[in-house]
């Protein structure tokens, strides 16, 4: 075998260019037919939840005022990326301003009375919490030292995952 491959950027770019438009083809397909036969989306499939709104149904979800924009629109991003959820943050966004307007407050009996977008608006609460989102069995972290679950413990310990002070210094016994 005296033919050896080399591996160039080029060569790399291409297939991965490739790839790409051979996995967007059925939609891109299926959009252009749509259109061509005149029959229009629904408007919540076409619109997409903006961040202001993604951070009033975060603030409704964890019941929690203080939330950063931009890790708010890090999980935005994140969530859609998937069309299973993507399609579905507008009605559940709609779902909350109309419980809110009704004079609820309470997430959880949002989702008692919301069973069928519980899977979203946990996968919400989920990723404000732990700062991961979980996309094809890879956590894609965006806000790991920002996450919900470390500010019942802030200034009291570190955060998991950060040293605590030198090489072995828990190994000692505390000095008193």
């Amino acid at each position: 075998m005296d033919h050896v491959w080399k591996f160039r950027r080029r060569t790399m770019l291409s297939g991965i260019a490739s790839m790409m438009m051979a996995r967007a083809a059925p939609a891109l397909a299926s959009t252009n037919s749509t259109m061509l036969a005149g029959k229009p989306k629904p408007s919540h499939v076409t619109r997409q939840l903006q961040l202001g709104e993604f951070m009033e149904l975060s603030k409704f979800a964890t019941a929690q005022q203080q939330l950063d924009a931009k890790t708010g629109s890090h999980i935005l991003t994140s969530l859609s990326l998937d069309p299973a959820v993507r399609d579905r943050l507008v009605p559940l966004f709609e779902q909350v301003q109309q419980a809110i307007a009704s004079g609820s407050t309470d997430p959880m009996d949002f989702m008692l009375r919301h069973n069928h977008s519980l899977d979203v608006f946990r996968e919400i609460i989920r990723c404000w919490y732990t700062g991961i989102r979980w996309v094809d069995g890879k956590p894609l972290i965006f806000g790991y030292f920002d996450a919900l679950m470390f500010r019942a413990v802030d200034g009291i310990r570190n955060i998991p995952a950060t040293c605590g002070g030198t090489l072995n210094y828990w190994s000692d016994p505390p000095q008193g």
